[in-house]
Parts: structure tokens; sequence; C-alpha cells
């Protein structure tokens, strides 16, 4: 056993263990913790598949060789099924239909799987040599097929994106950046492959070099993928659904159903919010201790804002029919009230407070002013930001100042500051001194 077997059998080991540990995993969305374990134990069986041949135990073990050529028609089709979980429409009954190719694969290999030994150790140093050109030419056209279905997943993933801005005014722990990570690195490795499996095809490559190299690239991705899971923070998969439905657009939307988003997963490993049963945030996190302080701001928001609901349905009720609504009305409550002071606001937090329903204020914002209410919200702290530098103390941070004001990070911070005032905080801060 050399070393490069080493690696391909500690990645099967680490896919196995994610794998396993996503199945019995109870927290968040069920059926999206099954698909990613499902993803996981992919993983594992392609690393494997790659320590049998370069271990040359494929000789002695010939009972699973070629059980990963069935099962990785899946890859396109079990992180496509993942990311429409997470970020669209609940997997249906009828979405088997996806894995007929994959049945009917497996069906057409059923001699090849009860065939002797001999017969498995010739396919497989047949096809090392370079000689199984329909292998490679089936190879090719099952990688375009798995690149399909991961190519609608990112224009999912970037649906998803959009609609976020228009619901939260931190991104931190729904925008499932490490799902971007494994949809992308998959689809990298199937290209790849592609790439790989043509330049054999005309005799560029070696097929052994070409396996090593994918292999060892693929136990890297596994270790990084389960490392960046584990210390990441995202929202509970029915409290995003049930924001996200909640300002869905009032007006016709192209028939595509499956860029409709409706939910999102709760990830791996952490759960960051949980709602309650009026489908409002329990919050239980906090930052730097921003969030204690903008505890009892919000309660009295709440207040306010349920006095405000009592009031405009006073008026529904009066003049029978919908107030006017403009953006005027919610640039009065932002200033007034400051609810972007609390760093987990919503849009349905600042339809509490102003007393305007979520999904007006997401059409006066998309409509009338052209922003996301991701942007709307964080230009308004920056802006108070700004004030409040001016009369900071010389030994006040940068940061602090900016949990004050409702920024969740560091980074988010920065990003803001540079987009609405073209210069950093510190160049801000320095230019104030000068």
């Amino acid at each position: 056993m050399n070393i490069v077997s080493i690696f391909h059998l500690l990645g099967a080991a680490q896919g196995l263990f994610l794998a396993l540990t996503m199945l019995f995993w109870r927290r968040g969305n069920r059926r999206a913790n099954l698909l990613v374990s499902a993803i996981f134990l992919l993983m594992a069986l392609a690393l494997w598949n790659s320590f049998l041949v370069t271990s040359g135990y494929y000789k002695t073990i010939t009972f699973s060789i070629r059980w990963y050529d069935v099962a990785r028609l899946m890859t396109g089709p079990l992180i496509y099924f993942y990311v429409r979980e997470m970020t669209a429409k609940p997997i249906m009954m009828r979405d088997i239909v996806h894995c007929l190719p994959t049945l009917l694969y497996g069906a057409f290999l059923i001699p090849f799987f009860v065939s002797g030994s001999e017969e498995k150790i010739r396919f497989i140093e047949h096809t090392l040599q370079g000689h199984s050109l329909d292998y490679l030419r089936f190879g090719i056209a099952r990688s375009f097929y798995n690149l399909a279905y991961l190519i609608v997943s990112l224009f999912l993933l970037r649906t998803y994106s959009r609609r976020i801005r228009e619901v939260f005014a931190s991104l931190e722990s729904v925008n499932l950046l490490w799902l971007w990570l494994m949809v992308w690195g998959t689809t990298l490795l199937t290209a790849l492959v592609v790439i790989g499996n043509i330049g054999t095809l005309w005799g560029l490559y070696n097929p052994t070099q070409i396996n090593f190299s994918l292999a060892v690239l693929a136990f890297l991705w596994v270790y990084g993928l389960a490392f960046y899971a584990l210390r990441s923070n995202v929202i509970n998969s029915s409290e995003l659904r049930s924001l996200l439905a909640e300002t869905a657009p009032t007006t016709a939307e192209p028939r595509i159903s499956l860029f409709s988003i409706r939910g999102a997963h709760s990830g791996v490993f952490s759960s960051y919010a949980q709602p309650n049963g009026n489908g409002n945030i329990n919050d239980n996190s906090s930052i730097n201790g921003s969030e204690n302080n903008n505890s009892n701001e919000y309660a009295a928001l709440q207040e306010t804002g349920a006095a405000a609901n009592d009031t405009t349905l006073q008026q529904n009720r009066k003049a029978g029919s919908a107030p006017e609504i403009h953006a005027e009305a919610l640039r009065r409550c932002m200033e007034e009230q400051k609810p972007f002071l609390d760093s987990q606001l919503t849009v349905q937090k600042f339809a509490l407070v102003s007393g305007i329903p979520a999904h007006r204020v997401s059409e006066i914002l998309n409509k009338e002013l052209g922003v996301t209410f991701f942007d709307f919200v964080n230009q308004y702290r920056v802006e108070e930001w700004k004030r409040r530098i001016i009369d900071a103390s010389p030994s006040a941070t940068v940061q602090e100042i900016a949990y004050q004001v409702g920024f969740h990070s560091k980074s988010s911070f920065y990003s803001a500051f540079k987009k609405f005032t073209g210069q950093t905080p510190s160049e801000y801060r320095s230019a104030l001194s000068a």
C-alpha cells in the first residue's frame, strides 16, 4: 500500500463518518440530512474505488468493482435534490424519475456483478491500460449528464442568494456558503473528469495518472468541506422557509418552478436561531455583547410595532381599504425608531415595528427605491456608525461601534462601509482626526 492509497482510504473513512453522522443527525430538515448523508456516502464510495485501484486490492476485493460506476450517475441528481430541498421546494415522490438512469444502468450491469473475479480483474486492468474506449466515451457522457444537474443547482443557489437579501439584514447565518463550496467543488471535479477522459481517449494522458490526481483532489475536498461545515452557523430550515414565503412577490413570476424560493436547510452541525410558535425569531445568540445592548431596545420596538399595527388596522376599518404606503413611511420608521440596531433584523421584524406588512415592505423597496432590504438597512447602519464615531472615545475600536449599530460581523461591516462611502472605516476615522 503506497502513500496515495493511504490518502484514498483516509478520505473514504472521512466520507463514511460524515455520511453516518448526517444519517443519525436529528436537528433541522430530516429529509435534507438524508440527502447530504447520501452525498457523503457517494464521496466515500468514490475514494474507496480509488483505494482499491491504487493499492492493488481490487484483485482480492472484487465484489465491489463497478459499484461506483453505477452510483456516480447519482452525483448530479443528489446534489440537485439537496440544493432544491434547502433553497427551493421539498423533494416529491415524482422526483424519483431522476433516479431512473441509475437504476437502468445498474440493471444493465447485473451480468457483470454476478460474473467471476477473473472477468472483473480483467476489466479493471484493461481500463487502466486505456483500451476500454467505449467505457471512456460513456464516462464523458455521464460527466455531462451530472454537469447539467450541477448547473441547475448553481442557478438555484444564485436565485436564493438574491432572495435572502430581500428578507435579511445580516447574511452570515443564511448565505449557505458551504453549500456553494460543495456545488462548485463537485462541478470542478466533474469538469476535470471530462478533461481527463477526453485526454485519455486521445492518448494524451495515462488513465492511472488521471485517477490518482482526481482522487487526491477529492480527498482534500472532502476534508475541507467537513472542516467548513463543522464551523458554519446556519439558520433553521423551517424558520427560513416561513420567512421567505411571507415576503414572496405578489406579482406574477416566470413559470420556472425550480427557481421559486421557498425554503432552506439547517445545514450540517449547528442551528443559528429557532422560531417560536408565532413564526417570530427567538434568538439565543450574542455577538460581543451587542445583542444584550439591543435586547431592551427591541422589546420597546415590539411594543411600538404592536401599537402601529393596531393603528393601521383601525385606519383600514375606517377607510374601508388599505392606506397608501410609500417609501417615506419606511424611511421615517428607520430614522425615528432605529430598528436597524438589531443585528438580527429581518423584514418580518421590521414589519412588526413599522406596522407595514412584510410583503408590502419588499414591494416598496424593490419597486420604489430599487434596493434590497439588506442594502436598505445596512445603509442606515453605516450612517449611524458615522454619527457615533464622531463622539466615540479614542479607545473605542471600529468594530465595537459597528456591533453597536447592528452589524453582525467585521467582514459585513467593512463590505457595507466600502460600498456606501468608497472608503474603509479606518480611512474615514483618520480623515476625521486630521
